[in-house]
């Protein structure tokens, strides 16, 4: 029981680093070297919204 508690504890600390790396340190600059800065954002922004359900987007919208 420990070990999956540690192990779910990470999960939830690694998530957010991930997504910080694959959305903002890899995938914006790619777009950004191919679009100017706003359709770049909105790209990044709209890719990192279909890979989280339909219902988170409301609170994150709301609470970033």
């Amino acid at each position: 029981m420990v070990r999956s508690n540690i192990f779910l504890a990470q999960s939830w600390a690694a998530a957010p680093v991930a997504e910080e790396i694959c959305f903002r340190a890899l995938l914006y600059p790619a777009l950004r070297q191919r679009f100017r800065a706003i359709p770049a954002l909105l790209l990044a922004s709209a890719a990192f919204a279909l890979v989280h359900p339909p219902t988170v987007w409301l609170p994150m919208a709301i609470f970033g």
